[in-house]
């Protein structure tokens, strides 16, 4: 039997996990990622501890691996690393580090929209990049550094996102994956290479970034020096994997068009996978996160629930306490909720808006809002996945993540879209797509198909009651006008924020 080894460095912790071939986990360890915060606006990792901190959990779950299976350490025959998007590390001509990872979500970059916004018009933009602008994007931390930390930005040799870095740690080599490089916003999309046009805007040479390779590409070999440190054997070979989300996607099958996968906790992101780049551009024209899949010659397209798991962690803390009985029937009593407690993303992306209660009425219990805030989450979702699927019919949802824990919440979603809802085996989707491509690169599996038909597995399925997608289907209509109507309101009570404040 060969293994597998998977890292996921992901926003609250990091992961990491063996597998053997077929799927069956071996050994696994995790810690809190070292997210540090000198303000609202400002959030940082130090990238020496994540490095500390992987090696050390490398070196756990080794040793759980040999202790269970004497001499399997031995039978790791790939390692990939996966994590966090859009954030990464700046590096001198010794490969150590000049400054903290700016968080993918670090506010301090907001500035750099209209920055872009009066250099290239949005078509110019996404004609290069298939992207919108949006301060989140590596390009954005690289003209912060450039513009408040000069000397680090003078000195920088090299660039590496997060799950690069960690590679880089491991082999001293430098590659990035198209999915990663997709989050950049230097990317030429169409060419897969690095835009010498946006390079030159923010002052950079193609040679700071790594070098561009598919997923699953080589990166190198375990150095003896982090060998020693992280108890695997030198010469491990390590691959590239990619970006968290797109990872999941391997994990869980998702590679073909008309199956969706619903990635789900604090936030929820909804991915459908497509064959063909017109599509995908269409669908970037219209809003939605784009880039590259993990698989070959494979596109995605992905919109975002921001406060999902959010809202139905807020309404238990605050107002429900332990879980209320939920009523058998559906439509929460005429009460509905948008679940915009921090605002809409793709592909209406509007920072203003704000979640809502509407219909209240003297009757309405806790278990009413509490199944309203479940349903109005299952009604975005239906939302976003009729907009993604572009009038493609959806044959399947799989899910993944902390919402299926949530029985109620799972058949709600079952009930309002009115199709089965797999869950997917594995808890830990990101460094399980990792670890796959980590074995397509080693060449334990010929390619993306043999992975998911030899590991890949669905634990359960969640059939929707019929009668109750009736009602939620005459229901819909009314929730698609809630946002609009209250759009309006939303923008008036933000000014009034405003005033407050000045």
């Amino acid at each position: 039997m060969q293994y597998l080894m998977g890292i996921d460095v992901g926003t609250t912790n990091i992961k990491v996990v063996v597998w053997d071939e077929e799927g069956n986990t071996a050994a696994q360890a995790r810690s809190p990622s070292p997210l540090r915060r000198a303000s609202e606006d400002s959030a940082v990792y130090d990238s020496e501890e994540i490095r500390e901190i992987v090696f050390h959990l490398m070196k756990q779950a080794a040793a759980q691996l040999e202790a269970a299976l004497p001499g399997a350490v031995s039978r790791l025959c790939g390692i990939a690393v996966t994590g966090m998007g859009e954030a990464g590390v700046p590096l001198d001509r010794e490969g150590q580090p000049l400054f903290p990872i700016i968080a993918w979500f670090d506010r301090r970059t907001e500035q750099y929209e209209s920055w872009w916004a009066e250099r290239l018009t949005d078509e110019e933009l996404f004609a290069i990049t298939h992207l919108r602008r949006q301060h989140i994007f590596t390009a954005n931390k690289l003209l912060w550094l450039r513009d408040n930390r000069p000397d680090v930005f003078a000195r920088m040799h090299r660039w590496h996102c997060v799950p690069d870095y960690v590679g880089f740690c491991l082999t001293g080599g430098s590659c990035m994956d198209y999915t990663l490089a997709s989050r950049t916003m230097l990317m030429d999309f169409s060419k897969r290479c690095w835009s010498d046009k946006l390079l030159h805007m923010i002052g950079m040479d193609a040679s700071v970034l790594p070098q561009l390779v598919p997923s699953g590409s080589p990166v190198g070999r375990v150095t003896a020096q982090a060998a020693s440190r992280c108890g695997v054997a030198p010469g491990t070979p390590v691959f590239t994997g990619g970006h968290d989300h797109i990872c999941s996607a391997l994990a869980t099958g998702v590679v073909e068009p008309g199956v969706v996968l619903d990635s789900s906790g604090t936030c929820e992101e909804l991915l459908m996978a497509k064959t063909d780049a017109a599509s995908v551009e269409t669908l970037g024209r219209k809003g939605f996160n784009t880039g590259c899949h993990v698989a070959p010659e494979r596109w995605y397209a992905s919109g975002g629930i921001p406060a999902s798991g959010a809202s139905v962690d807020w309404f238990q803390r605050e107002f429900a306490g332990a879980q209320p009985d939920i009523d058998a029937a559906p439509g929460a009593h005429g009460l509905l909720f948008l679940p915009h407690l921090r605002g809409s993303s793709s592909p209406a992306r509007d920072l203003q808006s704000r979640g809502a209660f509407a219909g209240v009425q003297a009757q309405h219990t806790r278990a009413d809002f509490m199944q309203a805030v479940y349903e109005g989450i299952a009604y975005e979702m239906k939302r976003m996945i009729e907009r993604l699927s572009a009038g493609q019919p959806v044959r399947r949802i799989v899910s993944t993540g902390g919402g299926t824990q949530n029985a109620v919440w799972l058949q709600t979603k079952a009930d309002m879209l009115g199709l089965p809802i797999e869950v997917s085996e594995t808890a830990e989707a990101a460094a399980f797509g990792a670890a796959l491509l980590a074995g397509i690169g080693a060449g334990v599996y010929a390619g993306v198909d043999e992975a998911i038909r030899r590991a890949v597995r669905i634990v359960r399925t969640v059939a929707p009651r019929m009668d109750h997608t009736a009602y939620y289907r005459r229901a819909y209509p009314v929730f698609c006008q809630l946002e609009g109507a209250l759009r309006p309101i939303h923008t008036a009570m933000s000014e009034l924020e405003r005033n407050e404040v000045e």
